[in-house]
């Protein structure tokens, strides 16, 4: 009862294997983690949304078609599967990504901008692995809603009237689309979580995956 009141005021105790309170340690690995996680969603929902509408724009289409198949096996793999292709091909084959970590060790900067850049560089590897693990789900679902809303009769009166490509696709039939979508991206947030923890591990990315892993291992 005592530890759980304490957790309660924000104490989480001390940390015997690091020598330090857990809260500072939690402090120092939770922006990491938001970091990685909120750039996956907001790529993968972005990217998704707009592929899934234009693939039902063009369904039936070689580029339908790729994408269907494309997502669809992105979907099926495991993020940190996708996360040690990532890591192998570019940043060992074709080494032009760093390998781990979230900013260069011991690096001195010349401005803010440098080290926002180095930040950047870090995490194009396990955003990108976390984006693809989660653009899969939203596209099938966007392109699906997509295309049984084209049927309509407002879409064939909009059509009648003479409305623009664009217009049809964002405003009418993107609108429809996107209450299902958000549905799921809130969904989506829990299995970010998750993929986070083993995409952290592979490249040894300071946020909470790592910690939670270390702690295990500790322990």
């Amino acid at each position: 009862r005592a530890y759980l009141g304490r957790i309660v005021k924000g104490d989480f105790g001390w940390s015997i294997s690091r020598n330090m309170p857990v809260r500072e340690l939690i402090g120092k690995h939770l922006p990491w983690t938001l970091l990685l996680m909120g750039t996956a969603l907001a790529l993968s929902s972005a990217i998704s949304f707009l592929a899934g509408i234009g693939a039902a724009w063009r369904r039936g289409g070689v580029r339908d078609r790729a994408l269907v198949v494309a997502m669809t096996g992105a979907r099926a793999v495991p993020e940190y599967a996708i996360a040690a292709v990532l890591l192998i091909v570019f940043a060992v084959l074709w080494p032009i990504l760093p390998l781990y970590g979230a900013k260069t060790p011991f690096a001195e900067y010349a401005s803010p901008l440098a080290l926002v850049l180095d930040i950047a560089r870090h995490l194009v590897l396990p955003a990108g692995a976390l984006t693809l693990g989660l653009m899969g789900n939203k596209f099938l679902l966007v392109r699906n809603t997509t295309i049984g809303v084209l049927g309509e009769d407002y879409m064939v009166l909009a059509r009648a009237k003479g409305l623009s490509d664009r217009r049809l696709k964002f405003h009418h039939a993107g609108r429809n689309a996107l209450l299902p979508f958000l549905t799921v991206l809130g969904i989506q947030v829990g299995f970010a979580v998750g993929g986070s923890v083993f995409v952290e591990s592979v490249f040894a990315y300071p946020g909470m995956g790592t910690l939670i892993l270390r702690a295990v291992e500790q322990r």
